[in-house]
């Protein structure tokens, strides 16, 4: 619970910031808001979804803004960015001893490379773009397995949300199979028996 969400089921009763009675509370106040005004709570969800799936938090990169991940900018974020501290970003990879952060857009490229690969290669990327449409249902389930978690029930930490980025590496590995496609030599039809 943020400090928001402390000082407002204080000021409805509750004794203490972590109690049942003010799980109860901020459960009823949760509910009230949303039931008043949906449109308000579409707009969390609608904003929650681009987060995770662009990964936002991790549009800061080290070498370039001097740290890891965007800084909350609301007292609504709570303390989420001490979840971005605790561990290295998904967009930190390690190889042996040696570990380098990436920036998010190179992350997110092989996703939007397959996506447009899928809906316009032609000539030599054909056999790709076919392997690419055939492969997106699996990027798809994926995706709606990761999504709920931060989404629907929680954005309290890093965590939940940044395991998007599986999706994003899948994207990354259907992208390469797709283009190993296009240079690999055309397979002799196997004989029929007669």
């Amino acid at each position: 619970m943020d400090k928001a969400g402390e000082a407002e089921v204080l000021r409805h009763g509750a004794e203490r910031r972590l109690s049942r009675r003010s799980e109860e509370i901020m459960r009823e106040l949760v509910l009230r808001d949303i039931r008043e005004d949906p449109a308000w709570f579409a707009g969390i969800l609608v904003r929650r979804t681009w987060a995770t799936l662009t990964l936002y938090k991790l549009a800061a990169w080290t070498p370039r803004d001097g740290r890891s991940f965007v800084a909350a900018t609301h007292g609504n974020e709570g303390v989420t960015d001490n979840y971005y501290q605790l561990t290295d970003q998904a967009d930190f990879f390690r190889l042996g001893r040696r570990r380098a952060e990436i920036p998010l857009s190179l992350l997110l490229a092989p996703s939007v490379l397959l996506l447009l690969g899928a809906a316009l290669g032609r000539g030599r990327l054909a056999a790709a773009r076919a392997r690419w449409r055939t492969a997106l249902p699996l990027a798809a389930c994926l995706a709606l397995a990761v999504l709920p978690v931060p989404v629907l029930i929680t954005t309290a930490s890093a965590f939940e949300s940044e395991t998007f980025v599986l999706v994003h590496i899948l994207m990354a590995a259907l992208l390469a199979d797709g283009l190993v496609e296009t240079v690999r030599p055309p397979r002799d039809e196997p004989a029929v028996p007669v």
